[in-house]
């Protein structure tokens, strides 16, 4: 079996999701999988021009990048200006596929299956095509002609793929997003709390910082330490570098600065890491994780159990994913300053609330995403 799976460099959960789909495909031997940026294969100029667009807007100006993103759910001037695009670089795409020879195509952002329908559409290929929704909440933009399977996060958007964009339920999958088979293993928090030199017994909050802005995350740090609460704390920047300096250096003097400019003693015992290739295990040495509401990183915490404390969610996919865990009480919703420090101490000093968020995590995760989808792929075929 070949199995073409597509992406865009916009974001790293498209990339986290390929892989772990590539992963579970490939544990059979004979099987052939390949991952591609479709942008960057059609068109280096096109891909350059859409990943700047979207990381300027997504971070910079992120309430205008939501306004974009709702105008494109909708029939619009943008809608039919991707589409028309999407059309056009189709044909460079086609020579990847004569090349490969697929017999299933996994679109895991919505141009690239914008640019697969677009050549099936013409009689260009025949291959099985599966899109997987990387987020809590659908877009029109996913939304084809010639797609075989629509692979979505949860049942929610099951009843919205039909309902509001009339998707016949037949070809929807609820199987969730795929991630890697460790996320789902149950590990004990203590021998992991003591191997990674933290007090085994003390209550834990990871925090997954690269994403934030590094303003946002460290006022955050901040008003955790000018309310703080009964536990220890991971800090895991990621790859961002600034953003790793900035708190090594407030770690190193004992204070960090507020959004006022005031200083504020470090009083919260901090475990600061830059990127790590394990971070399932600081997963399991946490009680809360708090993060941004992409939704791999949800994927990935559901899978683990662990219940979310999120940050600042503008209008676009952050604000749908957040949508659908405040409305099944996956997660708590922060405020800003000194509200949200208040809300995870609430959260993490309240046994009763933890063991209520956790049953409802266990009740709404997707067991198995990638072994299922991969069976979906068998079926199909």
């Amino acid at each position: 079996m070949k199995v073409l799976i597509l992406l865009t460099d916009t974001g790293g959960g498209h990339h986290r999701a390929s892989l772990a789909l590539k992963e579970t495909i490939e544990k059979d031997k004979g099987n052939e999988v390949r991952i591609e940026d479709a942008l960057m294969y059609s068109s280096k100029f096109l891909h350059n021009v859409v990943t700047w667009l979207y990381l300027f807007f997504a971070t910079k100006t992120p309430r205008f990048y939501g306004k974009l993103y709702n105008s494109a759910d909708k029939v619009s001037f943008l809608d039919k200006g991707i589409h028309i695009i999407a059309n056009f670089y189709s044909r460079k795409l086609k020579q990847l596929l004569d090349e490969f020879q697929p017999d299933c195509i996994v679109s895991c952002h919505a141009f690239c299956s914008d640019m697969v329908t677009s050549l099936k559409r013409k009689g260009k290929t025949q291959a099985l095509t599966i899109n997987i929704i990387t987020d809590f909440a659908a877009h029109s933009a996913y939304i084809r002609d010639n797609v075989d399977a629509y692979v979505v996060a949860n049942d929610d958007m099951v009843q919205q793929l039909r309902e509001q964009y009339n998707v016949d339920a037949s070809i929807i999958y609820p199987l969730g997003i795929p991630i890697y088979d460790k996320f789902y293993k149950r590990l004990d928090p203590i021998p992991i709390r003591e191997s990674l030199g933290l007090s085994p017994y003390k209550k834990t909050i990871l925090m997954m910082a690269g994403s934030f802005g590094v303003t946002n995350i460290l006022d955050i740090y901040a008003n955790m330490n000018k309310y703080p609460g009964d536990y220890q704390l991971i800090v895991v920047t990621g790859k961002n570098e600034k953003l790793f300096q900035k708190f090594q250096t407030s770690v190193r003097n004992g204070y960090i600065k507020d959004k006022h400019g005031n200083n504020i003693k470090i009083t919260i015992p901090t475990k600061l890491c830059f990127f790590v290739d394990d971070i399932e295990n600081y997963m399991s040495a946490s009680d809360i994780i708090v993060t941004k509401p992409g939704g791999l990183t949800i994927s990935e915490s559901l899978a683990k159990e662990i219940p979310m404390a999120i940050f600042r969610s503008y209008d676009g996919q952050e604000k749908d994913n957040c949508d659908y865990l405040e409305r099944h009480s996956l997660a708590v919703i922060l405020k800003e300053g000194g509200e949200g420090a208040a809300q995870i101490n609430d959260l993490i000093s309240n046994s009763t609330a933890l063991t209520s968020m956790k049953n409802n995590i266990h009740t709404f995760k997707k067991e198995h995403s990638s072994q299922n989808i991969y069976r979906l792929i068998q079926e199909k075929l």
